[in-house]
């Protein structure tokens, strides 16, 4: 019998084999990040290439917006692109089994931080509402709280002053010290989630800054008056961007 002949030309086949390269197939991706808004191409975005929630390559948006991936054939992506001070885009990319050529377009909104008023530069944030005479904090406060203190996070140099102010009825001196209790809840918020302290000056302004012609005594409606009740997160010194 001829075995060792016989094995021998199963070994060599197998080599053989093994030596061939695997097919490959590939689909390639580009595409390009954009201001939604006004429709100009966004410059060093960062594009993220994820699979299965893992991240396989990033690369940086070129001068004219646009970037690229090469991927596997017969599988799910999803390209993300976020940029300071706009909201992040996802989109989902199914490679075919034969490779194909995709494009993306990545549209991002601009989130506006800050607004100017009267002369003052001011958190976008909504205002924080209590209850009648009472300076405890709800949840609505919480989350605008919260979102003065991720921006905080994000500017290290930037110091504000948190200014309550209320309308123009009751005691004036009791206003006062009501709206400089509150102002100080919602500085000592911060504080506790590890602000510096002497980033966040609380200032209780009481009936003094009112917006309208509601002084005390002076007849107006309900809405009249609720347009003195605010709170104003009022920039103090320059920032880093």
């Amino acid at each position: 019998m001829r075995i060792i002949p016989l094995i021998t030309g199963m070994l060599l086949s197998m080599s053989l084999y093994a030596q061939k390269p695997a097919s490959t197939c590939s689909d390639h991706v580009e595409g390009t990040v954009k201001n939604k808004q006004s429709n100009e191409f966004i410059s060093n975005a960062l594009v993220t290439l994820r699979t299965n929630g893992k991240v396989v390559e990033e690369k940086k948006s070129d001068e004219n917006g646009h970037f690229s991936f090469d991927l596997n054939c017969d599988s799910r992506y999803q390209i993300s692109a976020i940029y300071p001070n706009f909201t992040k885009n996802i989109k989902l990319v199914f490679t075919s089994k034969t490779g194909l050529n995709h494009t993306v377009k990545l549209e991002l909104f601009p989130i506006k931080e800050f607004v100017k008023k009267n002369g003052k530069t001011m958190i976008i944030a909504e205002s924080i509402t209590f209850l009648p005479d009472d300076y405890s904090l709800g949840e609505k406060a919480v989350k605008t709280l919260d979102k003065v203190f991720d921006l905080l996070e994000k500017y290290p140099h930037l110091k504000i002053e948190i200014g309550l102010h209320t309308d123009s009825r009751g005691d004036q001196k009791f206003l006062l010290k009501l709206t400089q209790e509150r102002a100080e809840v919602c500085s000592n918020y911060l504080i506790n989630k590890g602000i510096d302290p002497l980033r966040v000056l609380p200032k209780g302004y009481g009936a003094t800054q009112l917006l309208n012609h509601c002084k005390p005594n002076v007849k107006c409606s309900n809405e009249e008056h609720l347009q003195n009740r605010r709170t104003e997160f009022v920039v103090l010194e320059n920032f880093d961007n």
